[in-house]
């Protein structure tokens, strides 16, 4: 993100689905929010068939959460609006968003989509 704008910015994110095969078989959400992320291990059962859920590198967010500051934070996909980027200052960053996924062999096979929106807004 590079702005000028004087207080900042603010990244968000959407899915469009869940990951979703032709078929209609889903790749299930960890359990874990944005609100409140966690660890892969306590948000990914061992016995789940499939997980799916991001982390953010940006350590701090609006407010001053740093809810995904460390690094084995996860949350699950959702369809709805979720901050994963944010400075209060003029800036010039990188940050990345990392998708991690577990499938074991009762997961149907085939090619999961979904659609990812980020939309990135100045805060002047």
């Amino acid at each position: 993100i590079d702005t000028n704008a004087i207080e900042g910015y603010q990244v968000w994110k959407y899915a469009g689905q869940l990951l979703t095969s032709g078929g209609g078989v889903n790749i299930d959400n960890i359990t874990a929010t944005n609100a409140s992320p966690s660890g892969w291990s306590s948000s990914c059962a061992l016995v789940a068939s499939s997980c799916v859920g991001y982390h953010t590198t940006d350590g701090t967010l609006e407010g001053g959460s740093s809810r995904f500051a460390a690094t084995d934070t996860y949350a699950a996909l959702h369809t709805s609006l979720e901050e994963i980027m944010y400075s209060s200052l003029a800036t010039d960053e990188s940050h990345d968003v990392v998708y991690r996924i577990r499938v074991n062999q009762d997961q149907p096979p085939g090619d999961y989509t979904t659609s990812i929106t980020y939309i990135a807004s100045p805060v002047f």
